[in-house]
């Protein structure tokens, strides 16, 4: 749940309802039915509860006096099937159970209960979920406040900070998350259940909104609002309810569900996208063939096809003679595969053009907050092409552009191996609703009322009725202590400052429902073949990347795994014969920025936890620049190496927790870059501290130190190494103090032509090539001109970063200010190289789940946030600490500092990237791992030596034993300049200017600029003004 921390907005049930169910429960209460029904229907819940007369008697206090969650859910599901009452529990739907059974293909996922609406009785699969025709999922809890995620008392922080209560709450947003993955929805309603109270609240990617909670078994008027909320929901249309009404479901009599049927099938003329030369150009289609070309479509206005496709036509006769279009196998594939048998199939607009679509072909991340990204393979019903269609939640701030419009300024500057956009547009003004409560962004005010009993007391004179209370209640607030009293723990004067400086909906994110059409459809990065693609297809985006920096001055922001896909092309080899190439494809450009704007656009950081760079991931409130994204693109590589490209480890979970998926706490609370990550950059290899040995590729009949795959690897951390070498001189410098550290010892050291399609360069090469000349020689011994004999005798990397950096390593760390030292690199290797067939395996990561961890969203206090803005920067960056320590504890108790970073697909953190844009996977396990890399997991780590001045070290990498102890790499990367120092980030307030110690280009951010959410029409800033 660490993606829903201080995400959340605590509502009186007044306000929720008259806002939200549009029902005025406190001037009218209760309505007349329900006042006389109210005392039936609770009479009915104290019956269903009472035990069965042969069950044994349990006193008051022991372990089972409070009934569990299944006796609460089974007493609702009596009362709403009584016939006798005088009205009905759930009018309009049909309560439905699933605490049993979990849902097909989502092991230990499963709700409780939900409401299903009577007209889909027939489509209810029993005992389970049923997630894609809930309504309303309700969740049963045994009572007591250890199961109550939220606290009443509005003199303490809403949100629960037990674990125990903490899981509830992440429980809840898993389930949300789950409905609005498998249905179309703007945000989702749901019903905690906590024994003898309830909750209502309200879900959308923005955060959640939760109502106070209501005793409805104690009292007649707790039962009158349950009923008053299940009665106003039946009232809602579906469009209030939560569902998109722009997307619109087909019949199976309809021209377009017809018309899915005939396209999913296999065409002969279709060609197979496997990288090969193609012998018998005469088998190519034209439409394949010009596909570059002004589009080969097929008219649906030269057809007989309706021209609306939910029209329902009898028989086939407006389908005779339509034509097909010939396309990649795989495109066909994945659009069978979007519309298994039971699913359901829909039409949505975007522009002009209606987009048939079936299932997402990607893996949604799991996480609700964020931009929830699906992708489709869609079927454009006025052209009858297959193109892909990503529906997406974006960022809605003032002057952030639109990716769409980002794209089709690529498109028109002819930048290359970038999405084709065909159409775009935000959804009928469909925005989050809870972000509009942020105390940063927003404009609307929780109203401060009583208690909701009391108001509806002292209005209608309501007498308590006499009775026996059933279930734990939860304590007065005025009473309360402390929402951890039943454990005895006592409050700290810190913890109290807190709570009294708090304010509710820090992290809400604004967003807006948006739509994205584009041309290519394409392939997971996990779908490459061997390691020498690999590397072109990493080429090619690096190529898309500096042509956009160039032309169009954007910065992607964004490298991950899941945002570098595999686009198969038809061409020209340099032979002049036919053949398919993959070629790569950076898509997802969402988060790009003109790097000459200096002012910070949205509160929140962007980026992919695993492909960060370590001074970004060190350095948060710095902006990324164009060393920082070439250093991204060096960890794609690593990353879709170790996965997928065979090496000497066995189990690379363990390094993937190191290098990737890990962190170190710092002195502030806060977390940085994985210690196995900044430790491999040091050392100028691939190694790890579980295992002996460093992590080799192989292939066979090739010896390990013959694969060039290890030394193009070891070349380009050596380079990045340069960078952090130069910039901690700049930090000795600027500190006036010199490191004096014994040196660690290096770890030790194990001793055919193919289809391509080369890009034209010119249009990039003509204004750096010459300072790339001068450069080359300096800069040969850091980029792996060196000799392995000669490589072996090296400084170890430990002593490089504390000694003066030579002309030469300051020349190779000035030329990764320039994409084309890494575009040249590669293309080095691919041209002088001999590579291996047959070096990769299966994916190593279908197994892999990264541990739970706690949220860095804890906010400061008031004292702090104030300290943050006037903060002048001149305090030194910060040592790792333990992330167990008590000196962390200690610290973190009294300050923390917000750190938001964009969760992606694919997510991207895991596809970190699930939820990135252009793409679709041939493997389902290759969009998982997108996921798994947009969560951060803790890695064991402690200071270095007791001055606080930390070493790098090896530290223990994967799940740790209980008695172990490591030590993690806590290097800090340099600063220039004693006003560069590491500050600290609300969200009140942005980054720092300028970045004179991590490259020359990028764009920076600034403080005192409000973030601003956009409306229709409007702009507004956080002081009211229009």
């Amino acid at each position: 749940m660490a993606d829903g921390a201080d995400c959340s907005v605590w509502m009186p049930f007044g306000q929720f309802m008259k806002k939200y169910l549009y029902c005025d429960v406190e001037d009218n209460f209760p309505e007349e039915n329900l006042e006389a029904a109210s005392g039936k229907v609770r009479e009915a819940f104290l019956k269903a509860l009472e035990p069965p007369k042969d069950a044994p008697v349990v006193l008051p206090g022991e372990k089972n006096s409070v009934p569990l969650e299944k006796r609460w859910s089974q007493a609702w599901y009596t009362v709403s099937q009584d016939t006798t009452l005088p009205i009905k529990l759930c009018p309009g739907f049909i309560l439905h159970l699933s605490e049993d059974t979990p849902a097909s293909g989502t092991a230990k996922v499963r709700v409780d209960g939900s409401l299903i609406s009577e007209d889909d009785r027939e489509r209810i699969k029993p005992k389970e979920p049923n997630w894609d025709i809930q309504r309303l999922p309700i969740e049963f809890k045994r009572g007591g406040v250890e199961h109550d995620p939220f606290d009443d008392d509005p003199r303490r922080k809403h949100e629960a900070t037990s674990d125990e209560r903490r899981s509830v709450y992440g429980q809840l947003m898993t389930y949300a998350s789950r409905v609005m993955v498998n249905q179309h929805r703007k945000h989702v309603f749901l019903l905690l259940v906590n024994g003898p109270e309830f909750r209502v609240m309200l879900f959308d990617h923005g955060g959640v909104m939760t109502s106070e909670a209501i005793d409805y078994i104690s009292t007649v008027e707790g039962t009158a609002a349950l009923l008053t909320f299940l009665h106003a929901f039946n009232k809602l249309d579906p469009a209030e309810q939560g569902i998109d009404p722009t997307v619109v479901a087909l019949s199976s009599e309809s021209c377009g569900y017809k018309r899915m049927d005939e396209l999913k099938e296999a065409y002969d003329d279709d060609l197979d996208h496997r990288a090969r030369f193609v012998d018998d150009p005469a088998m190519i289609s034209s439409s394949i063939l010009n596909s570059r070309d002004p589009e080969v479509v097929v008219d649906v206005q030269d057809t007989h096809l309706h021209r609306d496709p939910t029209h329902e036509c009898k028989g086939l006769q407006c389908h005779a003679d339509c034509a097909v279009l010939p396309v990649f196998t795989y495109v066909r594939d994945a659009f069978r595969r979007s519309i298994p048998p039971g699913q359901a199939r829909l039409a949505v607009k975007v522009g002009q053009c209606h987009y048939l679509i079936g299932r997402y072909a990607n893996d949604p991340p799991t996480s609700l907050v964020g931009r929830g990204t699906k992708g489709y393979v869609a079927l454009e019903w006025e052209t009858q092409r297959f193109v892909f269609l990503k529906d997406t939640w974006r960022s809605y701030y003032n002057d952030i552009e639109r990716e769409g419009d980002i794209l089709r300024k690529l498109n028109s500057q002819g930048v290359k191996n970038v999405p084709t956009v065909i159409a775009h547009g935000d959804v009928e003004e469909q925005e989050t609703e809870t972000s509009n409560y942020s105390p940063v962004t927003g404009e609307k005010k929780v109203e401060n009322r009583a208690p909701f009993l009391e108001v509806v007391k002292a209005n209608a004179a309501a007498k308590r009725l006499q009775s026996t209370v059933v279930g734990r209640m939860k304590p007065n607030p005025k009473d309360a202590a402390g929402s951890e009293d039943r454990r005895g723990q006592k409050r700290t004067a810190d913890d109290r400052i807190t709570e009294e400086n708090f304010q509710q909906g820090q992290g809400l994110r604004h967003l807006t429902h948006y739509r994205l059409v584009v041309k290519e459809i394409c392939l997971s990065l996990a779908c490459f073949t061997d390691s020498e693609q690999l590397v072109g297809i990493i080429m090619d985006c690096v190529l898309a990347h500096e042509m956009a920096y160039k032309k169009c001055h954007l910065i992607h922001r964004d490298v991950s795994f899941g945002n570098v896909l595999i686009i198969p092309r038809l061409g020209k080899s340099e032979n002049g014969q036919y053949c398919v190439a993959w070629k790569g494809l950076l898509s997802d450009w969402e988060l790009a920025k003109d790097y000459r704007i200096t002012k910070a656009l949205q509160p929140e950081r962007t980026g992919t936890w695993y492909f960060m760079s370590w001074y970004i991931l060190t350095y948060t409130d710095q902006p990324v620049t164009i060393p920082d994204e070439l250093e991204s693109f060096v960890h794609v590589l690593i990353y879709a190496a170790v996965r997928l490209v065979d090496h000497i480890y066995p189990d690379i979970r363990g390094f993937i927790e190191y290098y990737f998926d890990g962190y170190v706490v710092t002195e502030d609370s806060s977390y940085g870059c994985p210690s196995g990550k900044s430790y491999c950059i040091v050392q100028g290899q691939l190694t790890n501290s579980a295992s002996p040995n460093d992590l080799l590729f192989r292939a066979k009949n090739l010896a390990l130190e013959n694969h060039p795959l290890n030394k193009l690897v070891c070349e380009l951390l050596a380079l990045i190494r340069t960078r952090y070498i130069v910039l901690a001189h700049q930090r000795r410098l600027a500190s006036k103090v010199e490191m004096h550290r014994p040196v660690s010892p290096s770890p030790s050291r194990p001793v055919g032509q193919k289809p391509r399609i080369r890009d034209t360069l010119s249009d990039v090469e003509s204004d750096s090539d010459e300072e790339d000349d001068e450069e080359e020689e300096e800069t040969e011994s850091y980029s792996g001109g060196k000799s392995d004999k000669a490589r072996a005798k090296q400084t170890t990397g430990e002593a490089l970063m504390n000694t003066d950096p030579s002309r030469a390593t300051r020349a190779a760390a000035k030329s990764l200010e320039k994409h084309s030292t890494l575009r040249k690199l590669l293309q080095k290797y691919l041209d002088d190289c001999t590579w291996p067939n047959n070096d990769t395996v299966r994916d190593r990561l279908k197994k892999y789940t990264p541990r739970p961890r706690e949220s860095i969203s804890d906010v400061d206090s008031e004292s702090s946030r104030k300290k943050a803005r006037v903060d002048t920067g001149k305090a030194p960056a910060p040592a790792a600490v333990a992330s167990g320590s008590k000196d962390h504890v200690q610290k973190a108790s009294k300050s923390r500092r917000r750190v938001t970073r964009q969760k992606t697909s694919s997510e991207s953190l895991g596809g970190q990237d699930a939820d990135k844009g252009t793409g679709t996977s041939n493997e389902r396990a290759a969009s998982r791992s997108g996921g798994a890399s947009q969560r951060v997991t803790r890695s064991a780590s402690r200071n270095g030596n007791g001055n606080g001045d930390p070493r790098p070290d090896r530290p223990q990498a994967g799940p740790p034993k209980a008695s172990t102890r490591t030590r993690s790499d806590s290097i800090q990367p340099g600063e220039a300049g004693g006003s560069q120092g590491r500050k600290r980030v609300t969200r009140a307030a942005s980054g720092v200017a300028g970045c004179p110690t991590g490259g020359t280009t990028g764009g920076s951010t600034t403080t005192g600029q409000p973030y601003t959410q956009k409306k229709y029409g409007k702009r507004r800033n956080t002081r009211g003004k229009k």
